[in-house]
């Protein structure tokens, strides 16, 4: 491999630490405003405070913030040390990079892809007036 390659690819292998870096900046700042109860920036123009507390924001109790910013950093951590190793070993890390990587997309879309439309609940995402509605409903 000429200097030229080597200088091309090792570019190539900062792209996962800058997307996994605004990953944790995004899951921090939500995880940060889901501990500390704060309104979201979004807020003025979408319903994100909404969305951000609502009983879909958790999985098995744990706010999906924390399990972003877990995920992130393991991926950052990851994705530095593919920068600072080279041959058989960087192949390996990246090969779990992509495999943890692929895994949290999986479990991400894994429960939508395997429910029925008519047994899926209406999420927030997509009609979050409908929750408003029967979330004033409910507690009334």
């Amino acid at each position: 491999m000429t200097r030229e390659e080597h200088a091309a690819t090792r570019a190539w292998l900062w792209a996962p630490a800058v997307l996994a870096g605004l990953g944790v900046l995004v899951s921090g700042y939500l995880s940060v405003k889901r501990f500390t109860g704060g309104s979201l920036a979004c807020t003025r123009w979408a319903s994100c405070d909404l969305v951000n507390n609502s009983v879909y924001a958790k999985i098995y109790g744990v706010p999906v913030a924390f399990i972003g910013l877990a995920g992130y950093l393991l991926l950052l951590g990851l994705a530095l040390a593919v920068l600072r190793t080279e041959g058989v070993l960087q192949r390996r890390l990246l090969t779990v990079g992509f495999l943890l990587a692929l895994g949290g997309v999986t479990l991400l879309c894994l429960p939508q892809a395997m429910s029925q439309p008519e047994q899926r609940p209406a999420t927030l995402a997509h009609n979050p007036e409908t929750h408003a509605v029967r979330t004033a409903t409910a507690n009334a």
